[in-house]
């Protein structure tokens, strides 16, 4: 499969959202009744990171709506971090998903991604037939969000440091660090060596004091050599400002105004849910993360991986299999609660 391209049956498109940002996304049309699959990637990643689920659920006949996220590849990349909040995001998703014109969607999402899932499912959720939450768990609007007390309250439940890198990406110097140091750095995301995390990502300061030092760190078994080049070819094309850009909303609070226009507190939905946990994560803890989607709906599956945090790029196999298995009741519990489904 060339890097570039979008496999099988699926293309590139692009839509203009009501936010006048445009988004590129690979998309291929459901056959067999199929409903749509939405997936969301994070940081710092891009459509292609879904390549294998792609190739994968397009030859069974699922529809995809898969998008680089703002800040990516083919998609617009403004400067001011205020354009990239959850809330935002979700609702150029849900344009996305209208322009599509796809009446039955399942929402998947990993990473930053996945806090877009959050917002989708707790705002959205009569626009979607199931979620599903990769590494991340869910995360709600929240006013009284601070990050340093955040951080606090993690160590407190962990016994060590967990996002203290959060301060790094926040730094207006950081861009310009990063694409001087880009093969220390996403050797170190894409980790052959998880554990790695726990020192140079986890504690405060861990990640100046790894990209000072500049170790490039060996390619993981599961990533190609020009899968990798294509991944860095991609961030370096189009900088690392706007990708940064989503931990700038989290430091600095900048959902804050949004997330007084609603209350979602202890909201249940009425959607299947589902949680991938990787337990090679030492920063996306998996355990939390299963915990913080208990309550929110009465059918919820989870699945726990032996991977890095990469669990859909380093185990594809196990995980369409395991994915597949859930949508599949997705689709059994939406027929019998709709009596109608699809050609309706």
């Amino acid at each position: 499969m060339p890097a570039s391209s979008a496999p099988n049956a699926a293309t590139y498109r692009t839509m203009t959202t009501r936010r006048e940002f445009t988004y590129r996304y690979i998309y291929a049309a459901p056959r067999c009744d199929k409903p749509f699959l939405l997936f969301l990637h994070g940081f710092p990643s891009t459509s292609f990171d879904w390549r294998y689920q792609v190739t994968y659920f397009s030859a069974r006949g699922y529809g995809l709506i898969v998008p680089d996220m703002l800040g990516y590849a083919g998609t617009d990349k403004p400067e001011d971090p205020k354009h990239y909040t959850a809330m935002s995001l979700a609702r150029d998703m849900i344009d996305l998903v209208d322009g599509a014109k796809a009446k039955h969607v399942i929402a998947i999402g990993h990473d930053w991604g996945a806090a877009t899932i959050s917002r989708l499912a707790l705002l959205h959720t009569d626009r979607f037939i199931g979620f599903a939450w990769l590494a991340v768990g869910l995360t709600k609007p929240d006013p009284t969000f601070e990050y340093y007390a955040f951080c606090a309250q993690l160590k407190r439940l962990t016994g060590s440091e967990v996002f203290g890198y959060w301060q790094t990406m926040d730094r207006e110097a950081t861009p310009d660090l990063y694409k001087e140091k880009v093969d220390a750095l996403l050797t170190l995301l894409y980790p052959s060596d998880p554990s790695l995390w726990k020192t140079a990502l986890c504690p405060f300061g861990g990640l100046d004091a790894y990209l000072a030092v500049g170790k490039v760190q060996p390619l993981p078994k599961w990533l190609s050599n020009e899968d990798y080049e294509h991944m860095k070819r991609m961030l370096l094309d189009g900088g690392f400002r706007a990708p940064t850009n989503y931990y700038r909303v989290m430091v600095r609070h900048l959902e804050y105004e949004q997330t007084l226009t609603v209350d979602v507190k202890n909201k249940k939905i009425d959607k299947l849910i589902f949680y991938g946990g990787a337990l090679q994560d030492y920063v996306c803890l998996a355990q939390p993360a299963k915990m913080s989607l208990v309550g929110l709906s009465d059918d919820y599956t989870t699945h726990e991986f032996d991977t890095s945090h990469w669990l859909q790029i380093e185990k594809p196999d196990e995980f369409n299999t395991v994915l597949e298995k859930w949508i599949t009741l997705v689709i059994e519990v939406s027929k019998v609660r709709s009596n109608v489904y699809l050609l309706a």
